[in-house]
């Protein structure tokens, strides 16, 4: 087994490490300039980075801190002590593209060669009879300490009978009744054992009684290997909101590595460890019956499983569905609703619409189904308090993003329920999954 000597600095450095195999420091020494890895200290993992490259343009032999567990774990070894050290997964650059260092913007990219897509999993089981399908948008902690409108979420769900699938309809959970407002740094903003959340499930479902099935999609991690990691409340200021990749991660890291061009720079969030208030709201739906995707039979008529609407969008691109447009071009509905903007009502509702009708589209809906839920959803928004009927202006924000994710959730439960899902996972089934609607399958 490798080791590494504690630095002076918040720095890796190879001429630090001892390998007596080799096999580590070659993993190492192989990765490229300002490529990721996770690795193990001790039994705790962080993400680092090795440092770009010389002047002289020979590679750096150092690595550096690129996630808030990464600091903390270095933080904690004492300057001159060893620790074993383990490479768990190196990120993969994307093969099919390359940075053009000289331009101005570093994120234009140039195509090396020509434009190919991944192989995705195909799921390959459908839920059979009548399903109700729920795609939820969950805030992990509950919402912002600082703002009241970030304290709340969205359901969307629908009920497929017959083999087709009926209106669209969403609801909002307004979290600020249950705001704690001395919520410490391990503690939800909001409704922090997920009572709210869970009681609007309940409600939602209580009126399908008569249904065989039910799949929740989540849009968060609900299942992760314990690494002994406590969760980041908050991210720092790059974004990072610390945690470490699952295998389900490392999997979608993989395939997103075979993206066609300008789609291999999909932002992943590292799943590990899980967040309090989703375990809680877990738990609550265990006790109503549900269980994992993975952890039961494949027919158990409750299902829950993970999706991420950077997924969804990601599958736009490598299905090979409008792949002259980037991420971006689909994720507008989100910049937007950072801005929290104010837009004529023709831009508002181009801000989402083609977003949703791919991620409709590659989950398999009828071009009927499609004009039918895209109608319903824009009437839904201009009945809400993002839209001004008087002036025809819709504002973009918090709700508004929350409706959108939710839809996207509810394609990932549509394609699960109807077999046209694909699936990131690993070997370990208690280490989550990803779900996304569409198949794009190896020949």
């Amino acid at each position: 087994m490798a080791s590494v000597t504690r630095s002076k600095d918040h720095s890796i450095w190879l001429k630090h490490v001892k390998d007596a195999s080799g096999e580590t420091l070659k993993h190492l020494n192989d990765m490229a300039a300002e490529q990721d890895v996770v690795l193990r200290l001790g039994s705790q993992e962080g993400t680092w980075t090795r440092f770009r490259s010389l002047p002289s343009g020979s590679k750096s032999t150092g690595f550096k801190c690129n996630d808030e567990n990464a600091k903390r774990i270095w933080n904690n070894i004492l300057i001159g002590e060893s620790v074993s050290l383990d490479v768990v997964c190196v990120i993969p650059e994307t093969d099919n593209q390359v940075v053009l260092r000289k331009s101005p913007d570093a994120s234009i990219r140039r195509p090396q060669n020509e434009e190919h897509f991944p192989e995705l999993e195909a799921l390959g089981v459908r839920q059979e009879g009548t399903v109700l399908g729920i795609g939820v948008d969950v805030a992990w902690w509950g919402g912002s300490r600082k703002s009241k409108d970030s304290r709340a979420e969205a359901i969307a769900f629908s009920v497929r009978r017959r083999g087709e699938w009926n209106d669209l309809k969403i609801e909002q959970i307004d979290l600020n009744p249950l705001f704690n407002e001395n919520a410490d740094a391990w503690t939800p903003n909001a409704d922090a054992d997920a009572t709210l959340l869970a009681t609007a499930l309940e409600r939602v479902i209580s009126q399908h009684t008569d249904l065989d099935r039910i799949a929740i999609a989540l849009d968060v991690p609900i299942l992760a290997q314990n690494r002994g990691l406590a969760p980041a409340k908050k991210a720092n200021a790059k974004g990072e909101r610390g945690g470490v990749p699952r295998q389900c991660d490392r999997a979608w890291i993989t395939a997103r590595s075979s993206s066609p061009v300008g789609w291999a720079g999909v932002k992943i969030l590292p799943g590990a460890p899980t967040v309090p208030r989703c375990d809680a709201l877990l738990k609550k739906l265990r006790e109503q019956g549900f269980e994992v995707f993975g952890l039961c039979e494949a027919d158990h008529n409750r299902q829950l499983i993970e999706c991420f609407p950077n997924e969804i969008v990601w599958s736009i691109g490598a299905l090979g569905i409008d792949t002259i447009l980037r991420p971006d071009s689909f994720q507008q509905y989100k910049r937007l609703g950072k801005k929290n903007l104010p837009l004529a009502r023709d831009l508002f509702h181009a801000s989402w619409r083609r977003t949703v009708q791919r991620s409709m589209e590659i989950a398999g809906a009828s071009s009927a189904l499609v004009k039918c839920w895209t109608g319903q959803f824009e009437a839904w928004l201009e009945s809400s308090a993002c839209f001004n009927i008087e002036h025809q202006i819709g504002f973009t924000g918090k709700s508004f993003d929350d409706a959108v994710e939710s839809v996207l959730s509810l394609t990932a439960a549509m394609a699960f329920a109807d077999g046209t899902a694909h699936i990131h996972r690993g070997t370990d089934p208690e280490d989550g999954h990803i779900i996304g609607p569409g198949l794009r399958c190896p020949e």
